[in-house]
């Protein structure tokens, strides 16, 4: 019996350890003493993201941003509809 609880103490405690040790705060969050690093956007639409969330540019602004991109890429690239079999 004795040796059950400790088989048991000592599973929870490594449990335990493995997973502090693991576990360094939420993501993208900075460590005291480390430089921030700030990922650049790779994308037209990360851009304007960006831009949005600096108050760059208004909502309406990048609406109609998102709109000419997807006009763009639906001249680009249309899509074909399938014809009916039947």
């Amino acid at each position: 019996m004795v040796f059950l609880l400790f088989f048991i103490l000592l599973v929870v405690t490594a449990c335990v350890l493995t997973v502090w040790s693991r576990v360094d705060g939420p993501p993208g969050a900075v460590k005291s003493g480390e430089p921030e690093v700030v990922m650049a956007p790779v994308s037209l639409e990360g851009v304007l993201v960006a831009q949005l969330v600096e108050g760059d540019i208004s909502r309406r602004q990048y609406a109609r941003a998102m709109e000419r991109i997807a006009a763009r890429d639906d001249a680009r690239h249309p899509m074909g509809v399938p014809p009916d079999v039947t």
